[in-house]
C-alpha cells in the first residue's frame, strides 16, 4: 500500500500546471512522514521520488513558495533519517548534496 502511495503522490507532484495541486501534495506528503512507518519511509526514500523533488527546485517557473517547502522537506528528512542511512541513504545525501 506504501508503495501506490507514493506512486500516486509524485504523479501529482510532477503535475506542473497546477501549482496548488502541487503544494498541498507536498503538505501532505510530509503529514505522511510524520504519521506513517518505515515503509512509507523507504518508498519516499527513493531515488525516482527524490529526483521529483530536486527536479521542482530546478523548475523556475514554479512559486517560491513551492521551492521553500521543498527545501524545508529535503532539510526536514535529512536531518531526521541521518542515523537510518544504510537503510535510506537518500534523504541525508539529497540534504548534504544541496
Amino acid at each position: 500500500m506504501a508503495r501506490e502511495s507514493v506512486k500516486i503522490l509524485k504523479k501529482k507532484l510532477m503535475n506542473h500546471n497546477q501549482p496548488k495541486s502541487v503544494f498541498l501534495c507536498l503538505i501532505f506528503t510530509d503529514m505522511a512522514m510524520q504519521k506513517c512507518g518505515q515503509p512509507f519511509h523507504v518508498h519516499v526514500g527513493t531515488k525516482e521520488f527524490m529526483n521529483v523533488l530536486v527536479s521542482l527546485l530546478h523548475n523556475k517557473d514554479l512559486m517560491k513558495e513551492i521551492h521553500n517547502k521543498v527545501l524545508g522537506l529535503i532539510k526536514s528528512w535529512g536531518e531526521r533519517f541521518e542515523k537510518d542511512h544504510d537503510i535510506m541513504p537518500l534523504f541525508s545525501d539529497v540534504y548534504k548534496a544541496l
